[in-house]
């Protein structure tokens, strides 16, 4: 069969989308100190009701083939969730994990959690 392929932008509003994300941490020595180094996230998108849905620039424009792509992710939930937001929460999951990691790793688990 023919595989159609193609890129676009893709605007879209939810509503009451929810997001559950569990982080789990490691003490690591460094020098001869303690720090943290966070495995990685695990998230989970809950994405709600979409309320408004815009795709541009698909197919070279081709109105036809455009319109059959905003229907199915209009009319079936379950496409995105299966197909697309496995790929958003791996993305997501690395970008959060990144920029936790970077933030403590240069301040030590002492400085993090001093003991009072």
């Amino acid at each position: 069969g023919a595989v159609l392929k193609s890129d676009g932008d893709y605007f879209t509003t939810f509503e009451n989308a929810k997001v559950r994300a569990l982080g789990k941490a490691q003490i690591v020595l460094k020098d001869g100190q303690q720090f943290v180094k966070f495995d990685p996230f695990s998230l989970k998108l809950d994405r709600g009701k979409v309320s408004n849905l815009k795709i541009t620039n698909l197919f070279n424009g081709n109105r036809v083939l455009s319109e059959i792509v905003h229907s199915l992710l209009m009319n079936d939930p379950d496409f995105l969730l299966k197909n697309i937001y496995p790929g958003v929460e791996l993305s997501l999951s690395k970008q959060i994990t990144a920029i936790a990691n970077q933030i403590v790793e240069t301040t030590s688990f002492d400085e993090i959690f001093p003991l009072q």
